[in-house]
């Protein structure tokens, strides 16, 4: 049973991934041409269970409350078992069976909150603060848990939770319908609203034949501290290359404010290195350590080559 809540009284766990700001602007778009489609889940508590960026189209729009449903644990565990006997037993469509998995993602943080990916930070992945062989007992994250209940790898399940969250109703209708495959939809999942229609469109025309054939180029990755170094100490890259001197500078100061960029976002805010530190284990800590060490001698190196200059 759905009922008015105060925007105000609900919390939002720090574990949630950020708001897209492109996703926000469709859903007040859409709320103001049919109103609110599907209504926010929270817990008997007020924590929030699905809907944030529906959450925060409303705060956009000057609303102060907003229909939702309020879950006890016992029916966030009984909505789990259901999830869990759809996924595992019965034969799902992928688009069905990625939306079915978002959800339980959704109910899976609120259950187990200190699986979120900011709890402890390794990499992309989830870790528990525990030292290695200790007697503390790690909670799989979602993935892992899901994954090992499906028997599929955890990557797989981050594929179909991207594809349930992130495809609209009128992408999920159309892949129903024409059967698109999974690799499409996740490059589908990838888009806005607008690329959405756009690409669904042309799909279903026959105007192409797959979907990803519509999508952005991904940016290049950022280079390699080896690739770095490389590009510092090889004494032919520029005879290689056929690049006069100020052209291989320039590159070189390309190649260092990528990678800068690349590591600014471990460097500041709530998920830093700094502020997870006191949660990482000691393996974690020496891992760094020599990261930076081999940063350091990158800058010694090139502090000695433009002496030597």
């Amino acid at each position: 049973m759905s009922e008015l809540l105060k925007i105000a009284d609900i919390k939002i766990g720090e574990g949630r991934r950020p708001i897209d700001e492109g996703k926000v602007v469709d859903l007040m778009k859409s709320i103001g041409d049919v109103g609110l489609l599907h209504n926010i889940v929270v817990s008997a508590d007020m924590v929030l269970v699905a809907g944030a960026h529906r959450i925060e189209a409303f705060k956009r729009m000057g609303r102060d409350e907003i229909p939702g449903k309020i879950l006890t644990a016992d029916g966030l565990l009984l909505r789990l078992a259901e999830i869990d006997e759809n996924i595992v037993r019965n034969a799902l469509h992928q688009v069905d069976l990625a939306t079915q998995l978002a959800e339980r993602e959704e109910i899976y943080l609120v259950l187990h909150p200190d699986t979120a990916h900011n709890a402890a930070f390794k990499g992309n992945q989830h870790m528990s603060s525990a030292e290695p062989g200790s007697s503390e007992q790690k909670t799989p994250t979602f993935a892992e848990d899901t994954g090992a209940k499906m028997g599929v790898d955890p990557r797989t399940i981050r594929q179909h939770v991207q594809i349930g969250r992130n495809l609209t109703e009128e992408s999920k209708r159309a892949a129903r319908e024409n059967d698109f495959r999974k690799k499409e939809l996740v490059a589908l999942a990838r888009m806005n609203e607008d690329e959405q229609r756009d690409a669904v469109k042309k799909r279903v025309s026959g105007e192409t034949d797959d979907i990803r054939k519509l999508a952005k180029p991904t940016r290049p990755k950022p280079p390699t501290m080896d690739e770095i170094i490389s590009s510092i100490k090889d004494p032919e890259i520029a005879e290689n290359k056929a690049q006069g001197a100020d052209s291989l500078a320039l590159e070189f100061l390309t190649n260092i404010e990528a990678f800068l960029a690349s590591i600014e976002r471990y460097l500041n805010g709530p998920s830093s290195i700094k502020a997870m530190s006191s949660h990482m284990s000691e393996r974690s800590k020496r891992k760094i350590t020599t990261a930076i060490g081999k940063m350091e001698t990158v800058v010694k190196s090139t502090k000695t080559i433009f002496k030597e200059m």
